[in-house]
């Protein structure tokens, strides 16, 4: 009898003991399950951001931005773009380059980061850092890091092939006399 009570008991205790661990292999699941959840929602959002930008919708990218959103571009700038100050270089952007497309050749996940890399085709039909329209073609490389947080993006680090793209539209660059 002894036994018999004492092989139940532990029974009970194994039977209690896998009983807990399946409960936080559970719940570890669930908690990996709404982290992919969120990363997609996030990239998602970001998708939408590119596909507004594209239309040059500037308004619906800016709801997309939280109140207190920075842009930084170059990504280390010092001194980077509130949400006002990026619709001024959006709207900027979308009227020397109407045309824009970014086309996605990459697009990940991490955590509240999502990372693009895309490749920017667009016609230059606008002044753009004093330079004229040209209605030349250009395509450039971009790797964006964006960070989302409660749904909205609240930072952009941007790195631009900027100086390949005012190249395609004219610009020459030329040592300074004496620099040689």
């Amino acid at each position: 009898m002894r036994k018999l009570l004492l092989v139940s008991l532990l029974v009970f205790l194994l039977c209690f003991t896998f009983a807990c661990q399946d409960k936080e292999a559970r719940a570890e699941l669930e908690e990996f399950r709404a982290q992919v959840a969120l990363e997609e929602q996030n990239k998602a959002l970001i998708l939408q951001w590119y596909e507004e930008l594209d239309k040059a919708n500037i308004d619906a990218c800016i709801e997309m931005f939280s109140p207190d959103f920075l842009w930084y571009a170059p990504s280390n700038s010092p001194t980077p773009m509130s949400k006002e100050k990026s619709q001024e270089y959006m709207i900027e952007g979308s009227k020397a380059f109407p045309k824009m497309i970014h086309k996605i050749e990459e697009i990940m996940t991490a955590g509240d980061k999502v990372i693009a890399r895309t490749i920017d085709y667009l016609t230059h039909e606008g002044e753009y850092l004093g330079i004229p329209a040209t209605g030349k073609k250009i395509e450039f490389s971009v790797i964006v890091i964006f960070q989302v947080k409660d749904g909205k993006i609240v930072e952009i680090r941007e790195e631009v092939d900027l100086l390949g793209a005012i190249q395609q539209i004219g610009l020459e660059l030329k040592l300074k006399e004496g620099e040689k």
